[in-house]
């Protein structure tokens, strides 16, 4: 029995595999029907964030609000946009499937692969969306099905696709510069086998130069070439706003810039301004800090610094309190103005994460076992950590003028007092994650040694390796450079998911060759 259902699921006759394609394309086309007919999800359509695409803000990368502009010029509806998106999205899972079957010879295993990104639901709410979430995913599978083929062949027409990827990931969005560390060590790998002598490896490097390398620089110069279209001056990001917020967390009053070593920031700065910045995360955010550090477990407090990192990086500078101290829209003053603000901002929010250096290191790694804990996620926080409720929190939550303790912005189900975790669809689903989190993380150390140490690996270990490196940069990247929030663990879960699988799959493929030599 057991030997009829291997050859079933090894067959690679022509016949067999093209009866896949009639499922794959079912289960892509009623993705597209399925979510182009009920798009209404609890993020849908126009929200805060969708006007700074449309209208191109300059802290935005140009990918998607050249996306925007080149639907508006085909006259498409809003709607239209979601069909679009919601295509390219049941493409690419069409394409993964395709190649997991590829590179796996296992049709019911690629089967699985289309139908977990069919329906995982936090893959899926945000293509009725104008967020660059939607596009983002898709070129991600895309990068994961090329990266499943290059593996395989090891083709430099499948280098180049995914050079040319990965720009594009970056371009829509700039975490995605995550897939560049583990796409140069994976190609390098790959393609030292062939070396041979100098001349050759000469020639090889050229080779390699021009697929791995040129195909990224050409997307960057796309980028910024229509950044300047519309964007003159210096370039800024989100990235200084999201530093600001970190610095706003860390160490105590005694941070504040008044140091002999920070004299020569001061100088070259607004002095009064960056003394008001300084002041603000020295004293204004103490009973914030205050606050989170007696909290009684982790899990809410790191909910808490997800919260408030959001309050501070959006209700300040643009709200709450003006740099000269007059209440003023920030989004109303000059773009050149916005610009040396944001650069003051950042190089304030330097000086002190310099000054507190261990406390910074203490909460990146807090917000790192949070990342793949989604604390960041209210109903996903499990009960039985304590008895906690909302309005114990609320009752001495600082600003609450500004950020109301309501359900949606803090804490949704009350923590009750007991010894077992509720087994609920939540709970399963977080400790799904927690599981894919530390064994990615296994699996990346693992290669990482692997690439440096072995001169052979099978290919199912080379992209199991490269999945857990990936996903582990985009983590590592997203702590060091953001407030963590459910769009920015979502890319992560294609990868620690294919790490995890193709890992356990080489290991099977081990197991049934020993069992073949025995016998």
């Amino acid at each position: 029995m057991k030997e009829c259902i291997y050859r079933l699921v090894r067959d690679r006759s022509p016949l067999s595999q093209a009866g896949l394609l009639i499922p794959a394309i079912l289960i892509a086309v009623i993705h597209f029907v399925f979510y182009s007919l009920f798009y209404h999800f609890p993020l849908s359509g126009i929200i805060a964030d969708s006007h700074s695409y449309f209208n191109f803000d300059h802290l935005r990368t140009s990918l998607y609000p050249a996306f925007l502009d080149l639907c508006q010029l085909l006259r498409f509806s809003l709607q239209q946009i979601f069909w679009v998106q919601i295509l390219a999205y049941s493409i690419s899972l069409f394409a993964l499937c395709l190649s997991f079957l590829y590179f796996t010879g296992n049709k019911i295993f690629s089967l699985f692969v289309i139908l977990l990104g069919t329906f995982l639901p936090y893959m899926n709410r945000y293509h009725s969306t104008i967020l660059t979430e939607s596009l983002y995913f898709t070129f991600l599978l895309l990068f994961l099905s090329t990266l499943l083929q290059f593996c395989k062949t090891r083709s430099a027409i499948y280098l180049s696709l995914l050079s040319l990827l990965a720009g594009l990931a970056c371009a829509i969005r700039p975490i995605g510069v995550s897939l560049l560390p583990t796409l140069f060590l994976v190609s390098i790998y790959l393609f030292r086998s062939k070396i041979k002598d100098s001349f050759f490896s000469v020639r090889l490097f050229g080779l390699w130069t021009v697929t791995a390398i040129l195909p990224l620089l050409l997307i960057i110069l796309a980028e910024r070439s229509y950044y300047r279209l519309h964007h003159t001056g210096h370039r800024t990001n989100s990235f200084q706003l999201h530093s600001f917020a970190k610095a706003a967390l860390i160490g105590n009053r005694s941070g504040v810039i008044s140091s002999e070593s920070s004299k020569n920031f001061l100088q070259k700065s607004n002095s009064h301004r960056a003394s008001q910045l300084s002041q603000f995360l020295a004293y204004d955010m103490q009973p914030v800090r205050d606050f989170i550090h007696n909290l009684p477990n982790l899990r809410i407090a790191n909910r808490m610094r997800s919260r408030y990192a959001g309050l501070v990086q959006w209700y300040f500078p643009f709200v709450y309190k003006d740099i000269d101290g007059k209440i003023k829209n920030y989004r109303g003053r000059e773009y050149m103005e916005q610009v040396r603000f944001l650069f003051l901002v950042e190089d304030v929010a330097f000086a002190r994460i310099f000054s507190n250096s261990v406390s910074y290191l203490s909460l990146l790694m807090k917000q790192y076992i949070g990342f793949w804990g989604m604390d960041y996620m209210p109903h996903l926080i499990m009960r039985g950590l304590g008895k906690v409720k909302q309005q114990d929190i609320a009752k001495d939550l600082p600003y609450k003028n500004m950020f109301p303790p309501t359900e949606k912005n803090f804490i949704v189900a009350p923590f009750e007092k007991s010894f077992l975790p509720v087994l609920s669809v939540y709970s399963m689903y977080y400790l799904s994650c927690s599981v894919l989190g530390v064994g990615s993380l296994l699996l990346a150390l693992l290669g990482l040694y692997a690439f440096f140490s072995c001169k052979t690996l099978r290919p199912l270990l080379i992209a199991s390796f490269a999945c857990a490196l990936i996903a582990q940069s985009m983590a590592v990247l997203t702590v060091l450079t953001a407030h963590y929030s459910p769009r920015f663990f979502c890319p992560t879960i294609p990868f620690a998911f294919s790490s995890m699988a193709l890992f356990a799959l080489n290991g099977l493929r081990v197991r049934y060759s020993k069992k073949q030599e025995g016998s």
